[in-house]
């Protein structure tokens, strides 16, 4: 990301880092483009506009001055009641999802970007990052790869025979709460993602260490 300003307003700029760009990537970024203009709801990140000039392609986005979750993680503590409502407004923005049929496919810290850690700010979070989302029909639908980031994926969503459905989705959002309300990393022990993929595949899950990591307000 990139930051920039947009008509007076603070912006980010998502470019596509690559020297030439394949023909099959075109139709991945304009989908993109075409799911953000439709999403409006608080906690999703709200798009500014595109670049489509080939070899350049840029999706702009609204600033987020804290980052992404996962580096405000790092950097600070987070009380525990504040770690509470950035679970419940990103809970908000898959539900928002969910209802209209979108299957966001990569839910993790660094798509979760951080507008306030005030206690009473009326927004703290934002989900990000829809190159993976996709329309989805009530049940689940078979795809030809897996896509997402190996530590938050679901048992469907890996395989050889993954699938998109919404319960994926529900599968990282608890990845993403453990790494919140703990602050540890997913499956850190664990060198290779075939680890994690043979792990999850036998219904073996993350450790429940006996308490979160309670920072008071």
């Amino acid at each position: 990301m990139t930051r920039g300003v947009y008509r007076g307003q603070d912006v980010a700029v998502k470019k596509l880092l690559l020297q030439s760009v394949p023909e099959e990537i075109i139709p991945e970024f304009e989908h993109e483009v075409k799911l953000m203009k439709s999403l409006h709801h608080p906690n999703i990140v709200q798009f500014i506009g595109a670049s489509n000039v080939r070899n350049n392609l840029a999706i702009v986005i609204e600033y987020a001055p804290l980052g992404s979750l996962a580096s405000a993680i790092k950097k600070q503590k987070i009380s525990y009641s504040l770690k509470i409502a950035i679970l419940i407004e990103t809970a908000k923005a898959l539900q928002f999802l969910h209802s209209n049929g979108i299957v966001h496919r990569d839910i993790k810290p660094q798509n979760i970007l951080v507008f306030s850690l005030e206690p009473r700010a009326p927004v703290h979070v934002k989900l990000t990052d829809f190159g993976t989302a996709r329309f989805v029909p009530e049940q689940a639908t078979n795809v030809t790869r897996n896509i997402g980031t190996c530590g938050y994926m679901a048992p469907e969503s890996l395989g050889k025979k993954p699938k998109i459905a919404k319960s994926a989705d529900i599968y990282s959002y608890a990845i993403l709460m453990w790494e919140v309300m703990f602050e540890r990393v997913p499956f850190e022990d664990m060198k290779w993602q075939s680890d994690i993929e043979t792990h999850v595949l036998a219904g073996d899950r993350l450790p429940f260490p006996s308490s979160p990591q309670v920072h008071r307000d």
